[in-house]
């Protein structure tokens, strides 16, 4: 499978991820009139995936800073749970308003708090 659909696969689930943190980046947008952006991301392909196998994503918060976030991810083969890829996505507030980062908003910063997975967690 050509390395843009990995891509693909690790930007929607970033969506969901947001989903299970219990936020919304429309709500974010809406409430406090920040987005955020993609400041960096890196995959590493671990091993070959054939178009047309049935995949799964899973991932967590990692870091959490002041304007800033880290989720990790992992690609997995949906029946034998091999990993094929993983993901590491820093996302940056950014104030369109402004066209600089921002600080993250107390209230969003606390419900993420909850969720950040640390080394020591597996």
């Amino acid at each position: 499978m050509n390395a843009r659909w990995y891509a693909h696969f690790f930007d929607d689930a970033a969506f969901f991820l947001w989903a299970i943190v219990g936020l919304r980046i429309e709500e974010i947008e809406r409430d406090y009139g920040l987005h955020t952006v993609s400041a960096s991301t890196t995959t590493n392909l671990v091993k070959e995936l054939t178009a047309g196998t049935l995949v799964e994503v899973d991932g967590c918060l990692t870091r959490l800073g002041g304007k800033s976030m880290t989720f990790e991810m992992r690609l997995l083969n949906y029946d034998t749970k091999e990993v094929h890829a993983t993901y590491l996505l820093t996302e940056v507030f950014f104030d369109p308003r402004s066209r600089s980062s921002a600080m993250i908003p107390g209230a969003v910063r606390d419900a993420m708090a909850d969720f950040v997975v640390t080394d020591d967690e597996g």
